[in-house]
């Protein structure tokens, strides 16, 4: 046990393994340690059939503290899960597994045990065989509730992270910091500003406003959920902040379009001898790109050569957008030819770059470039595409790319659906658009909008004012464009 640990703990997994296999071959019977590494070992590697393995084992071999034969309805448990999750009866018993909804449940295993098979299980992904050990656990502490909150959180249901919490707290146990740090994480993606404020309380009650990765997931949450004074408040108060904290600000001011602001704290990290990484780059660049900051994104750049960082695709395709979107193509362009293999976000980027800037010509030539380079194009890609032949005034060219819509099955995608009905009516085309937008299943504001401008522009003023009525009563808020068109039709009249 004591080799097997000291191997584990340095990460030499496989030599841990064949330790195991001379143990059992030397006749030893595992114990509760050996079980202990071996499953370790298993969520280190993700190696699910080994843990199956030990799982198995350990009922075997009645490491439990007490034995328990529960006889259920296999209906019943799958009704449980399917309520939790939300998915179908089918697709849980595909997840499940053979452990997580069996109907036989031999043992309540010793906590530390289970808890050590309940991690194990979530972080090879298997989130029902996980909670099906959890919620059976005759005796949970605040590694139980750890395990599997940190599992749900790491495959993205913030939803049952949030309910767990709860449960958490009825059941009287209390959260470490990763466990606050998880549930932080998920009211960002639900954007509960409220209940960020909350578990701010209780983090402070708990004395645990000290710890790094608590004041971290803090300023996140706050900045993710645009409370950016509150975000600042707690940055500034840290006594300690590494590259993950200072991003967490950078974003927040980047996802505002607040270039200026994540342009001095670039700089005031760099002055504090901290190395940004390409997650500081990339949330500057794109702060840059909304602003049109021209100068800013040079600077960044020539900051991102000095560092001699290591760049990665979500870095170039950043300098890419950065550049298009401040009209710069011909650095935009040198940036994608030095790529060896451009993914379809590069394509994207540089397509879009020339159609933003009305260089539809342009943008059409890479799109087809795209295409002989075997990159399939996305809706983004489709619908920069569609702008380029606004731009030249090309329906031929629309058509063609409208066909290669309906032929990747993305004809009644909301977004793209709109840009052939806009790409329609601005290149003069009103019938074809009237037939696409009456084919539409979902209409959004800009469909609305491009069919009204249509009418307009072709003198059918009061079938303008008959689809703005429509409009309305759909339930669909006009835009400022849409309101001066409708009082363009109005002075016609």
């Amino acid at each position: 046990n004591a080799l097997m640990s000291a191997y584990a703990k340095h990460g030499y997994c496989r030599m841990t393994f064949q330790l195991f296999q001379r143990l059992l071959q030397s006749g030893l019977n595992p114990d509760k340690c050996t079980f202990l590494c071996i499953l370790g070992v298993c969520c280190k590697t993700g190696d699910l059939k080994q843990g199956r393995n030990m799982h198995d084992w350990i009922v075997q071999e009645n490491l439990a503290q007490n034995v328990a034969t529960i006889q259920e309805d296999l209906g019943k448990n799958i009704a449980t899960m399917e309520k939790i999750s939300g998915q179908n009866a089918d697709r849980i018993k595909e997840n499940s597994g053979k452990n997580a909804v069996s109907i036989e449940v031999k043992f309540v295993l010793d906590v530390a045990i289970a808890n050590t098979v309940i991690d194990m299980y979530a972080k090879c992904g298997c989130l029902y065989d996980s909670y099906g050990i959890f919620d059976r656990l005759s005796v949970r502490n605040e590694v139980s509730w750890a395990a599997m909150i940190v599992g749900f959180s790491h495959h993205g249901d913030s939803c049952f992270v949030m309910k767990l919490f709860e449960d958490m707290q009825s059941y009287h146990a209390e959260p470490n910091a990763v466990v606050y740090s998880c549930v932080l994480k998920a009211c960002c993606c639900l954007r509960l500003l409220g209940k960020v404020r909350q578990i701010h309380y209780w983090i402070v009650r708990a004395r645990l406003e000290l710890d790094d990765v608590v004041l971290t997931a803090l300023v996140d949450a706050y900045a993710k959920c645009k409370s950016l004074e509150e975000a600042w408040k707690v940055f500034n108060e840290m006594n300690t902040m590494n590259v993950v904290t200072w991003n967490a600000m950078i974003v927040g001011f980047a996802q505002l379009g607040d270039d200026l602001s994540s342009l001095i704290l670039l700089k005031r990290l760099i002055q504090k001898s901290t190395q940004p990484d390409n997650v500081t780059f990339v949330s500057v660049l794109k702060a840059c790109a909304t602003a049109g900051n021209i100068e800013g994104g040079r600077i960044t750049h020539h900051v991102i050569i000095d560092t001699d960082l290591r760049r990665d695709m979500t870095l170039e395709n950043a300098l890419i957008d950065m550049y298009g979107k401040c009209g710069y193509m011909c650095d935009a362009l040198t940036i994608f030819n030095k790529l060896p293999n451009p993914d379809v976000i590069s394509w994207g980027a540089i397509i879009n770059g020339y159609a933003e800037n009305d260089q539809g010509f342009h943008a059409l030539h890479m799109f087809e470039l795209m295409q002989q380079q075997h990159v399939m194009p996305n809706e983004i890609i489709f619908m920069s595409a569609l702008k380029a032949c606004i731009s030249i005034g090309s329906t031929g060219e629309g058509q063609r790319i409208h066909n290669q819509v309906v032929k990747n099955g993305l004809e009644f995608g909301v977004f793209v659906g709109s840009s052939i009905i806009d790409m329609y009516v601005k290149c003069g085309n009103v019938e074809e658009a009237t037939n696409c937008f009456e084919r539409q299943i979902d209409l959004d504001v800009v469909s609305w909008g491009a069919m009204i401008y249509g009418h307009v522009e072709i003198g059918h003023d009061n079938l303008a004012l008959d689809m703005f009525v429509e409009m309305l009563h759909e339930g669909i808020e006009p835009t400022e464009a849409i309101f001066v068109t409708i009082l363009q039709a109005c002075m016609n009249m």
